[in-house]
C-alpha cells in the first residue's frame, strides 16, 4: 500500500503512460504499479536470445552476443537469430529460455510482422512476465555470461536502471505505427538484502524516445528512493523484504 501510494504520487505528474514491475530474485510474486502493462519487447528480447545463442553456439557467437547486449546492436542480434536455424525453431529456442526462467506465457514472434523490424523484437512481453523472467535470470547457470554483459553495457545505453550501481540491465525501444515511442528496460539490482528484479516502461505523451528515457530516469529515481522497501531475495530463496 505504501509503495502504491508513493508511486501514484510521482507517476500522476509524469507526461506519459508508465508502469513498473518488481519482484525478489528467486520469487514469482510480482508487484505491478502504474497504467502500462504490456507491449512490444523491442531489444529487451535480446537477453533470452543471447542466452539461447551462447548455449547453442558457444564462443562462435560470443562477439555477436557482446555487441547485441552491450551496444544493443541489431545486426548482431539478427546474426544470433539466424544461427539458431529457421525462424520457427529460433523462436522456440528463445521461448524455451523464457520458460526456464519462469515466464510460462510469452510467445516469441517468429514472423517479421512489421517491415524493417526484426521478428523477435516484435514479441509481446508483458511487464509482469518480464519481471518474472528477470527474477529467475540469476538462477539460470547458462545466463551468467549474458548477465556479465548486462553489467557492462556501453555508455550510450546507460540510462534508467543502468545507472544504478551493481545493476545488470537491458533496454529496448521503438515506435508504433504512428511513430510514437515505447521505451522499456529491465534489470537485476543487487542490494545488501539480496537481489531485486525490476522492469519499467514508458509511453511518453510526446511520443519521443528522449522523453521516454527521461521518464525511465524518473522511475529509476523512485526505485532508488524506495530501495529499502522493495522485495529482495536470492536464488532458491526469494520473498524477502
Amino acid at each position: 500500500m505504501v509503495l502504491e501510494e508513493s508511486f501514484r504520487a510521482i507517476s500522476s505528474a509524469l507526461p506519459g503512460k508508465v508502469g513498473i514491475g518488481i519482484a525478489a530474485v528467486g520469487d514469482d510474486q510480482v508487484i505491478t504499479l502504474g497504467d502500462w502493462d504490456t507491449g512490444v519487447a523491442w531489444s529487451t528480447i535480446k537477453v533470452p536470445l543471447a542466452i539461447s545463442a551462447l548455449h547453442s553456439e558457444g564462443e562462435r557467437t560470443g562477439s555477436a552476443a557482446q555487441s547485441a547486449i552491450e551496444a544493443s546492436d541489431n545486426d548482431a542480434a539478427e546474426q544470433m537469430w539466424a544461427r539458431l536455424g529457421p525462424p520457427s525453431k529460433a523462436a522456440q529456442d528463445v521461448q524455451a529460455v523464457l520458460r526456464a526462467a519462469g515466464d510460462s506465457v510469452t510467445r516469441v514472434e517468429s514472423e517479421r510482422v512489421r517491415p524493417g523490424f526484426s521478428a523477435f523484437g516484435q514479441t509481446k512481453w508483458s511487464l509482469t512476465q518480464q519481471t518474472v523472467f528477470a527474477a529467475h535470470l540469476p538462477c539460470l547457470s547458462e545466463a551468467r555470461p549474458v548477465i556479465e554483459l548486462m553489467s557492462d553495457i556501453s555508455e550510450s545505453q546507460r540510462w534508467g536502471l543502468a545507472r544504478v550501481a551493481g545493476s545488470a540491465s537491458k533496454g529496448g525501444w521503438g515506435p508504433d505505427e504512428h511513430w510514437d515511442y515505447l521505451v522499456r528496460q529491465f534489470a537485476v539490482i543487487s542490494t545488501p538484502r539480496g537481489q531485486t528484479a525490476v522492469a519499467i516502461a514508458a509511453e511518453p505523451t510526446s511520443g519521443t524516445f528522449s522523453t521516454g528515457v527521461a521518464l525511465l530516469d524518473k522511475l529509476t529515481a523512485w526505485v532508488q528512493a524506495q530501495s529499502t522497501k522493495l522485495p529482495a531475495g536470492h536464488c532458491g530463496i526469494g520473498g524477502g523484504s
